[in-house]
């Protein structure tokens, strides 16, 4: 991929922003329906609150509507803001004096900012910790502001536009992701854009970043003064413990020799900065697989009880998504057979069951019409068939069982009786689980482009699970060009 040729990233300038709103003080409200009243700037957390007290009016004109929104400007640090969707509250309390109002700022920008007009943007996320895709996607290097020259970058291309992604530390050692544009654009797209990147850079990485964004907008390429920026609220932050691509095998194969054969046949690769691309772009284009992302890392940080449930969801949506709906040949019957059976057995029933009810009628006739229905076990299955991912007896086994977990039950996967332990129980939910994640995985990354090898968490864990499996520790992603070292 081509690479961007940009000498330094000035990254000084916008976290001076971050760090300075960040801090608590006083500012003025400019303008009506509160001009000059001073308002307490603070931060708690990852929210943004600003207190002050009604000053009153002499004309009930001015009362605002119970629960009434409003954008407000204020003045902080030297910043002229625009406040966004502010709740107000009570009808009375624009024309009552004293009261105290507490307000959440989750939206504010520079006054003057406009998401319609384009600009050349930059994203920047304050992380809780580094950030790391080393052994996860193909990195590319780059200099920045702070006077270093740092390997944690990275690319992706989103219909023709080439997003650099940046993970970087300020002077006090607090990490940040940014996501910069290379061509001018609205707010919202480049918002879309990046967002992609983050799930695709969650997904790969176990961390998708999040809590709050910071929108920096340039009207000149080299991105080196912001002329407005935006502060926006996002998702809670994720940070999981799996991850579907590593190529240092020494940081999950627990035995040590499996692990140096791996590592000495050099055949573990990193995802290419053209399948990561791939990755976000489909993630742009689609909200259902944007959601299912989602849900899949949700899943992963979420308890044991829902965990496999939650990897079950995600593998039936992406059946839907990835097989074409008019894809053919799963069902019992043709459609002309399917229909002169259907048509026989509803006169049977007419015939053999007039005294019935006509309820119990209908129920009956309704089961028919279902007669000829595709399977779930074959439905998804089909999408692994059409990637060339061959599926083991295991495999087929743990796909039989999602009924189960959408129902609460917990399979018996081990057969070991309906008296089974709660230790038992729960080792089943977790193997069930990193099974689940590992089909997922090599689903989504087959679909993607990725042609190479992928951790087993099936096997990884199988000393925990006491499901110990004569499979791999690295599994390929699509059909098998050569035989993973065992």
């Amino acid at each position: 991929m081509k690479q961007l040729k940009r000498p330094v990233k000035y990254f000084k300038s916008p976290i001076l922003v971050i760090k300075s709103m960040g801090q608590a003080g006083w500012g003025t409200f400019v303008g009506p329906p509160f001009d000059m009243v001073k308002g307490r700037w603070r931060k708690k957390g990852k929210q943004f609150l600003l207190d002050w007290t009604t000053p009153g009016f002499e004309t009930a004109e001015k009362d605002i509507d119970a629960g009434e929104y409003i954008d407000l400007n204020y003045t902080y640090r030297s910043q002229q803001l625009t406040l966004q969707q502010i709740h107000i509250g009570n009808k009375h309390f624009g024309s009552m004096r004293g009261v105290k109002l507490s307000s959440e700022v989750d939206f504010f920008s520079t006054k003057g900012f406009s998401t319609p007009a384009k600009y050349y943007y930059r994203l920047i996320v304050p992380l809780e910790k580094k950030l790391n895709f080393f052994f996860q996607i193909q990195r590319h290097s780059f200099f920045e502001d702070f006077g270093f020259h740092r390997a944690d970058g990275t690319q992706a291309t989103i219909d023709g536009d080439l997003l650099d992604i940046s993970v970087f530390p300020d002077n006090d050692k607090k990490y940040y992701l940014a996501i910069d544009t290379t061509i001018k654009q609205p707010f919202e797209t480049f918002s879309n854009k990046a967002h992609a990147v983050i799930n695709g850079l969650g997904l790969l990485s176990g961390y998708m970043a999040g809590d709050a964004g910071w929108y920096f907008a340039y009207t000149k390429k080299e991105m080196s003064e912001p002329v407005h920026w935006c502060r926006n609220a996002m998702r809670d932050s994720i940070q999981g413990f799996y991850t579907p691509v590593n190529t240092n095998p020494h940081a999950w194969v627990h035995n040590r020799s499996a692990a140096d054969k791996i590592y000495k046949a050099d055949i573990l690769k990193p995802v290419s900065a053209a399948v990561f691309s791939n990755l976000c772009q489909k993630l742009y284009s689609s909200i259902d697989f944007s959601a299912s992302v989602l849900l899949m890392l949700e899943s992963s940080v979420a308890s044991l009880v829902f965990m496999p449930g939650g990897y079950a969801i995600v593998l039936e949506s992406l059946a839907d998504q990835i097989v074409d709906k008019t894809t053919s040949g799963l069902a019992p019957m043709n459609k002309a057979l399917s229909k002169k059976v259907r048509k026989k057995l509803s006169e049977i029933i007419q015939l053999e069951c007039a005294h019935l009810p006509k309820e119990n009628q209908d129920i009956l006739l309704g089961k028919i019409s279902n007669l000829n229905q595709v399977t779930n076990k074959s439905r998804l299955r089909l999408p692994f068939d059409l990637l060339g991912i061959q599926l083991n007896d295991l495999d087929l086994k743990l796909i039989d069982t999602r009924n189960d977990f959408l129902h609460g039950r917990i399979p018996d996967l081990t057969d070991a009786g309906d008296d089974r332990t709660n230790e038992r129980r729960n080792k089943d939910l977790y193997y069930a689980s990193v099974r689940f994640y590992t089909l997922l995985c090599r689903l989504i990354l087959t679909w993607i482009g990725y042609d190479n090898y992928i951790l087993n968490h099936a096997k990884i864990q199988e000393k925990f699970t006491q499901i110990y499996l004569d499979e791999e520790y690295y599994l390929k992603a699509g059909p098998p060009l050569e035989t993973a070292p065992e």
